[in-house]
């Protein structure tokens, strides 16, 4: 289990659908960043709606094309 500490959260990094990958980030571990991600568009975001409040309704909008859980 990992919990990233801090103000800058996962979420806040930018991520290329085009290649499925984190821009570098420099400050966090950039595996586990990647990993979140991987799970997060995976198993998460799959089971959000538009209609939830706040940034949760605002993560179900992402679209990533071509992802691929590694």
């Amino acid at each position: 289990m990992v919990h990233f500490i801090g103000a800058t959260k996962p979420w806040h990094y930018e991520y290329d659908s085009a290649t499925c990958q984190v821009k570098e980030t420099g400050v966090i571990s950039p595996h586990l960043l990647q990993m979140w991600w991987d799970i997060f568009l995976a198993f998460v975001n799959p089971r959000l709606s538009r209609h939830m409040p706040g940034l949760v309704g605002q993560l179900a909008l992402l679209q990533v094309r071509n992802f691929a859980l590694y």
